[in-house]
């Protein structure tokens, strides 16, 4: 058999932007690192064509060598920092998750909505915290998290709509996968200005999250507390929650 050929896999994309895409999407936070064999098996690339690639990409400093294989360049993460509407929302967030950080010493998040999910911006882990499996740039169900359900409350109702017609996924007992009783919760989110999960995601683990609105309503993202349920208090911890959530939209807005 000729080896420039993968012998079985996904249907190798045709244009080299696509085969380049489809590269980078094979590394992920739990494998970071992966060999040539691994790239041309999950994307279906004829190996010398791999091979090629990943050549320039570690030339552009995309991809970077180590002992076994490739792994995110360097490059990457100067890119990302170039995406002005991320930077801006990062920069003015960052006094009033400080201050909620000090307040509380629990661990807190800032997310966007992407999707059907929450990507977490921004990660402050608390003294003693609960271990939690989230991380920046990384990705969380919304329905089953206060910061999504803080933001889809504020979202546009053709979101609200899409998401509740999707598939809720159960992570615990305690995930809510019933649509009406989802929207429920929205209702009661946008009469309050907090939303609240209580072992939803994780066993053991509560938290209360506040939208970060624009000027039209509608949640640019939203910022939470974690912590374990007994210690965390998350219906006291609202308020400043929503106080550092409207800190962050002033500052956003120019404001403050």
């Amino acid at each position: 058999m000729n080896d420039t050929y993968a012998s079985a896999g996904p249907e190798a994309p045709k244009s080299v932007l696509e085969r380049v895409f489809a590269l980078l999407d094979c590394f992920t936070a739990d494998e970071p690192v992966l060999t040539l064999a691994q790239l041309v098996t999950r994307t279906g690339i004829p190996r010398s064509t791999v091979h090629r690639l990943a050549n320039v990409l570690v030339e552009r400093r995309l991809l970077e060598r180590t002992e076994s294989g490739f792994r995110l360049g360097l490059r990457q993460f100067e890119l990302g920092e170039l995406v002005e509407d991320r930077r801006k929302l990062r920069d003015a967030s960052l006094p009033a998750i400080q201050e909620l950080f000090e307040q509380t010493h629990e661990t807190v998040h800032l997310g966007v909505i992407d999707g059907l999910d929450v990507l977490y911006f921004v990660k402050v882990v608390g003294y003693h915290a609960f271990p939690l499996p989230t991380r920046t740039g990384g990705r969380w169900p919304m329905h089953s998290s206060a910061l999504g359900k803080a933001m889809l409350a504020y979202a546009p109702p053709v979101t609200i709509d899409t998401v509740l017609a999707s598939e809720l996924k159960r992570l615990t007992r305690h995930t809510i996968t019933q649509p009406e009783r989802l929207r429920a919760q929205l209702e009661a989110v946008r009469k309050t200005g907090a939303a609240f999960e209580f072992e939803e995601s994780v066993l053991g683990n509560a938290c209360v999250a506040a939208p970060i609105l624009d000027a039209s309503g509608h949640a640019l993202a939203a910022v939470s507390v974690s912590g374990p349920t007994l210690r965390l208090r998350a219906e006291q911890r609202a308020q400043i929650v929503r106080r550092a959530a409207t800190q962050i939209s002033r500052r956003v807005a120019g404001q403050a």
